[in-house]
C-alpha cells in the first residue's frame, strides 16, 4: 500500500496515497442554536471539536476541514496500518462520545459519517502562520464520503462505507456491516453496492 509520510512533504508538493476519507456530520445540533447565547453556541462547538480532534489524532488521521458542525479527516498520511480500519475504529469513538454530549434544550443529537478509500493526491499548503500544514485531498473520495454520509440519515444507518472501504475490511470487522443494495453517490455515477452498520 502506497502510504508515504505527507506529513514530511514540502507545501505545493502534491503526493500521491491510499487514503480513507471520513466526513462526519453532528444532526439535530440546529436545534440547539436559537435557543443559545453566542457564548453557550462558541463554547460547545471548540469543547466538540476539540474532542473530536483528539479522537482523529489517536486513530492516526489528519483533521482536514471543520465546518459548521462537519468535520473532514483523512486517514493513510502515516505508514502502518489500514486506513479504512483506523477511519472506522475512530468513527465508532466518534458516535459513543456524542451520546454523552450534553446540550441543553437541544434534541437529541446524531452522529452521521460516510467512509470512502481510494487513491488520492495530497498536496500540502502552508498555514497563514507560516508554520502549520493544511491538506488539499484531491480527486472525488472527499465528495463521496460527503455523499455517503448523506446517505446514512436516509439509510438508517450512523456509519456507511463505500464498496471500495468495505473490501478494505479484514472479515472479522467487516461482518460487523450489512449491504445496503446499490445506491447512487451522485448524479451521472454508476450505483455501486454501499454497506452500513449502527
Amino acid at each position: 500500500m502506497n502510504t508515504p509520510q505527507v506529513s514530511t512533504a514540502q507545501a505545493g508538493e502534491p503526493v500521491t496515497c491510499d487514503a480513507a476519507i471520513l466526513y462526519c456530520d453532528l444532526r439535530g445540533i440546529a436545534d440547539f442554536w436559537p435557543l443559545a447565547s453566542e457564548i453557550e453556541v462558541i463554547l460547545f462547538i471548540n469543547r466538540y471539536f476539540t474532542d473530536i480532534r483528539e479522537i482523529i489524532d489517536a486513530h492516526h488521521g489528519v483533521i482536514n476541514q471543520f465546518f459548521d458542525d462537519t468535520v473532514l479527516a483523512i486517514f493513510g498520511l502515516e505508514q502502518g496500518g489500514c486506513p479504512v480500519v483506523q477511519a472506522m475504529q475512530a468513527g465508532l469513538a466518534i458516535i459513543a462520545h456524542s451520546a454523552g454530549l450534553d446540550v441543553t434544550n437541544a434534541a437529541p443529537s446524531a452522529i452521521s459519517i460516510g467512509i470512502d478509500f481510494s487513491t488520492v493526491q495530497v498536496g500540502t499548503l502552508l498555514g497563514t502562520d507560516a508554520v502549520s500544514y493544511q491538506y488539499l485531498i484531491i480527486g472525488d473520495s472527499a465528495d463521496n464520503a460527503k455523499s455517503l454520509q448523506a446517505l446514512s440519515r436516509h439509510l438508517g444507518h450512523h456509519i456507511i462505507l463505500s464498496t471500495e472501504a468495505y473490501k478494505r475490511l479484514p472479515d472479522d470487522l467487516g461482518r460487523q456491516f450489512i449491504s445496503l443494495g446499490m445506491h447512487e453517490l451522485s448524479d451521472g455515477k454508476a450505483p455501486a453496492t454501499l454497506y452500513g452498520k449502527g
